[in-house]
């Protein structure tokens, strides 16, 4: 049996009625703490040690982005010691990896 160790974390931010869709779709997945901050923002949050297909989420949130929809997700495997970075602005996506050793560089104490 495979053991996963995720941390999901992000925003998005659009017209309230595009919020509530994007804020239902993330609920619906009960994994996610959502909160909306505003009307116009949610924020998001998952912990832990289920599953998720990362591909598989944005395609079922794209079908909701505007022109206006901005956010980000990063998403964090600890098994894999990786993180990925999805960036939503103007409604296009664009995922970038992020090297977790190197995050933590301006951190470090001397």
């Amino acid at each position: 049996m495979n053991s996963y160790l995720y941390k999901i974390y992000g925003f998005f931010e659009d017209d309230p009625n595009i919020i509530d869709k994007i804020q239902h779709t993330l609920s619906n997945l009960d994994i996610f703490e959502v909160e909306k901050s505003k009307d116009t923002r949610i924020d998001f949050f998952y912990w832990g040690n289920c599953f998720v297909d990362l591909d598989s989420l944005i395609k079922d949130l794209k079908k909701y982005f505007t022109p206006h929809t901005y956010g980000q997700i990063d998403f964090i495997d600890f098994d894999e010691w990786k993180m990925k970075r999805i960036e939503i602005k103007e409604g296009n996506v664009l995922a970038k990896p992020i090297p977790l050793n190197k995050s933590w560089d301006p951190y470090t104490l001397s």
